[in-house]
């Protein structure tokens, strides 16, 4: 029997690096459609956007380059996501903020707070996104990479800094939810789990076949640059706008449990 559902339009997914590429194919096994690309607008200005711009992945994208795909969507040309970071609000301690703020970005994120509030004023939306797994690459691939060329999954400081986590599939809802749903200049958190970075560091560790352990945050810096801020900063953020705004309902976060779940052998086959 033939389905008279309208078939999902297709959608642009704009950003570098492999955060954007997981979120692509997310996107595409729920069965939309994928234009991929660096930059939003790249012959695709009639689609809607999703923009992945976090820091890790991505140099500050161009005011110059965007100028004309903004212009479009104030215009109400098309709709647009942008994903962002949790780490616009900065440290948290053990507050736990709204969307909505306030917000203390760290140096490497003020970027993104400001790409932030170019989109919302233009009528697009954002999502922040802290760690996001389930993919196979993004920044739990990185990490794992980084302690076997090192010989050491490292936490930085005490390691007792929290970051929120999402599965890509539920980011990949989320961000559908609010293409399709969201009233124009919303900001939604993707915070479902959370992680303490010196447990994520000891479950790279396993993965990598490789000990675990503390670097100062002063050689941090040194070697890594202000990008290893994030790791001593402890971010806590509601996710309620999502949930009542938009229906979402993510499933269960929890990174540790996955990671440890790669380093399992295979059961053997029985003959």
């Amino acid at each position: 029997m033939s389905s008279n559902a309208a078939p999902s339009p297709p959608v642009h997914v704009a950003g570098r690096g492999i955060e954007a590429d997981d979120l692509a194919v997310a996107l595409g096994r729920r069965g939309i459609s994928i234009l991929r690309s660096e930059l939003p607008g790249d012959g695709a200005d009639e689609l809607d956007t999703v923009l992945v711009a976090t820091p890790r992945a991505n140099e500050p994208p161009s005011p110059s380059a965007l100028e004309p795909w903004l212009a479009r969507l104030a215009r109400g040309e098309g709709r647009a996501v942008l994903v962002s970071t949790v780490l616009v609000y900065g440290e948290c301690g053990t507050t736990t903020r709204s969307e909505d703020g306030p917000f203390f970005p760290t140096p490497n994120t003020r970027w993104c707070l400001d790409l932030e509030g170019r989109v919302l004023a233009a009528g697009g939306c954002v999502v922040r996104v802290g760690l996001v797994h389930g993919g196979g690459g993004g920044e739990l691939a990185r990490r794992i990479d980084v302690a076997r060329r090192d010989g050491v999954a490292r936490w930085i400081g005490h390691g007792t800094a929290e970051i929120p986590t999402v599965h890509v599939a539920d980011l990949a809802d989320l961000c559908l939810r609010a293409l399709r749903r969201a009233a124009p200049g919303t900001a939604f958190a993707a915070a479902v789990g959370s992680v303490v970075r010196r447990d994520l560091a000891s479950a790279v560790a396993v993965v990598a076949d490789v000990p675990a352990g503390r670097w100062p945050v002063y050689q941090a810096v040194a070697v890594g640059g202000l990008d290893e801020l994030e790791d001593v900063t402890s971010v806590r953020v509601k996710a309620e706008r999502a949930r009542d705004q938009l229906g979402w309902e993510p499933g269960p976060s929890d990174v540790v449990a996955e990671l440890l779940e790669r380093s399992r052998p295979p059961a053997p086959v029985s003959s």
